[in-house]
């Protein structure tokens, strides 16, 4: 979980170094990644999408909570984590999804947890080479 903080104050870094008003008042990953100027976005995106090739599967945890055992969990696990957009979305909901997940059961008698913490790291990395390519030119305007 301390790893989706970072990528909160990764994200608002940007806003509070760079935008008089400083960062939206949220925690939604996604908002605040698609709230950034365009070209933040899309250096994002593009430093994201290199890395995502060489990362491995995200691990998940699956648990049952039936007093029979219910048929094997099919299907992506967790929600997406490809994209750019899609894994901000997804990393949003790792602190919601590890506390409670006893309340997210499926259909078929399963609850799942996410560890997307390598991908979160890497995604820390990416944040962490653009604020640095942009402080270096002085902004993004």
């Amino acid at each position: 979980m301390a790893a989706a903080f970072a990528l909160e104050l990764g994200l608002k870094v940007f806003y509070m170094t760079f935008e008089e008003e400083g960062p939206p008042r949220t925690h939604e990953l996604k908002l605040l990644f698609l709230g950034l100027p365009a070209p933040i976005v899309v250096d994002i995106t593009c430093g994201y999408a290199a890395v995502v090739p060489r990362l491995q599967s995200a691990k998940v945890l699956a648990l049952t909570v039936s007093p029979e055992m219910p048929s094997l969990p099919n299907g992506a696990c967790g929600g997406g984590w490809g994209a750019a957009p899609d894994f901000f979305e997804t990393a949003s909901r790792a602190f919601v999804e590890a506390r409670y997940f006893y309340e997210k059961v499926t259909d078929a008698g399963w609850a799942t947890v996410t560890d997307l913490s390598p991908v979160m790291v890497e995604m820390s990395q990416v944040l962490d080479r653009v604020y640095d390519g942009y402080l270096s030119k002085g902004g993004w305007a």
